[in-house]
């Protein structure tokens, strides 16, 4: 569950704006919102107008859920730095943004949703032009196989002069062998 800011409390009864607002970390970051507005928010410009579509973010326990998200009617600077850089595994966060309606301004920002970058197929033609985007959820990265193993050489190559695993695998084989009762007898 989540909870409101007391901006965003003051909202309960009262007709609002909702928008979402997309952060894309490539090089150079993208901000996009699906208001037909420019909106300004923690320092960043998140450019509206422009035909973005989300697909509904479901929120299931238990579920990886993947996002998918269009931009129409996209500027040739963004087409540029889709088709040159590598897309793929840059962090994406979904937020949804509380607006007031009488001056367009914010009151509550929840994050909705945040991944990685999958697949950015182009719809490239002489009329339009449409991106869209197929992002990952952070929780798939939790269930890939990871490339850091238990060993001396990793934990040195990790934290150099850190000797703590130098002895495992002779420590790990070697057969203990206690006396007996009597030998404390004595």
């Amino acid at each position: 569950m989540r909870t409101l800011s007391s901006g965003g409390s003051a909202l309960l009864g009262v007709k609002s704006t909702l928008a979402l607002l997309i952060e894309m970390q490539l090089t150079t970051p993208i901000y996009l919102t699906t208001a037909i507005i420019d909106i300004d928010y923690a320092g960043n410009t998140y450019v509206g107008g422009r035909g973005v579509d989300v697909e509904v973010v479901k929120d299931q326990g238990g579920e990886l859920q993947q996002l998918r998200f269009s931009l129409s009617g996209v500027p040739s600077s963004y087409i540029a730095l889709a088709l040159s850089e590598p897309i793929q595994g840059k962090v994406v966060k979904v937020s949804t943004a509380l607006m007031d309606p009488a001056n367009d301004s914010i009151l509550d920002v929840m994050p909705l949703w945040s991944g990685t970058l999958d697949q950015m197929p182009i719809k490239h033609g002489a009329e339009f032009s449409v991106i869209s985007v197929t992002a990952e959820s952070r929780g798939v990265s939790f269930s890939r196989p990871k490339g850091v193993r238990y060993t001396d050489s990793e934990q040195a190559r990790l934290y150099s002069g850190d000797h703590c695993l130098e002895f495992l695998i002779s420590q790990a084989g070697h057969q203990d062998t206690w006396p007996s009762a009597l030998f404390f007898k004595q």
